[in-house]
C-alpha cells in the first residue's frame, strides 16, 4: 500500500527511526521488533559485534532515510539529521474508538492522505516540502501524525514495490533514545 502512495517520488525519504543514545526505537516510541536496514548498516554501531553500545556519528545524532536503489531498494541507511528529504507522516487511528458509529477515523475526508488499516498516510515529496529528519518530524505533528514506521515487513514490501521506478530517499521514524 505505501508503496503506491509515494508511486511519484523520486528520492530519499525520512522515515520514523532515529538514534540519540543507546536504544534504537520507532518515533512513536514502540520497540523496533523489525529493520530492514542496509549492507553494513547502521553505520552508527561499535566496531564490537557484539556490543550493544553505539555511538553517535552527527553532532545531531543520526537519523534513519529509506533507500532508492535497484541493489538496495526500500533498505535503511543511518545518516546526519539535517540532511534535506522527502517524508511520509503516518496517522494512527485513535484505540479509544472501538464503537463504529462513533468512529470518524476516515482518510477520505482529509486532502492527500490515504488509509492503510488504521492508519493515514501522507507524503511530502515535493521540492519545496523536503527537510531536515527533525523538522520532517515537527511538520507531521502538526497534523497529529508522525514520521512513517514499520512494524512488519508487509509494509516495507508495498512501499518498495512502489519506489521501485523512483530515485528519492525518505526519513522513517526510528529513533534511538
Amino acid at each position: 500500500f505505501l508503496t503506491d502512495l509515494i508511486l511519484e517520488v523520486d528520492e530519499d525519504a525520512w522515515i520514523g527511526l532515529k538514534y540519540l543514545v543507546r536504544e534504537i526505537q520507532w518515533i512513536d516510541k514502540t520497540p523496533l521488533d523489525y529493520a530492514n536496514w542496509d549492507s553494513n548498516e547502521p553505520s552508527f554501531t561499535s566496531d564490537d559485534d557484539e556490543s550493544d553500545l553505539f555511538y553517535i556519528p552527527h553532532s545531531q545524532g543520526s537519523c534513519v532515510k529509506l533507500v532508492y536503489g535497484r541493489r538496495n531498494m526500500g533498505k535503511w541507511n543511518d545518516v546526519s539529521c539535517n540532511q534535506i528529504k522527502a517524508f511520509i507522516c503516518q496517522k494512527q487511528k485513535d484505540p479509544s474508538l472501538t464503537n463504529p458509529s462513533e468512529d470518524p477515523f476516515s482518510c477520505s475526508n482529509k486532502t492527500g492522505w490515504s488509509r492503510l488499516g488504521t492508519s493515514c498516510f501522507q507524503i511530502f515529496e515535493e521540492k519545496t516540502q523536503k527537510m531536515s529528519c527533525t523538522a520532517a518530524q515537527s511538520k507531521c505533528r502538526t497534523y497529529e501524525a508522525d514520521l512513517v514506521t514499520f512494524k512488519n515487513s508487509a509494509v516495507a514490501v508495498f512501499l518498495s514495490k512502489r519506489i521501485t521506478q523512483k530515485d528519492e530517499f525518505f526519513w522513517i521514524g526510528v529513533r534511538e533514545m
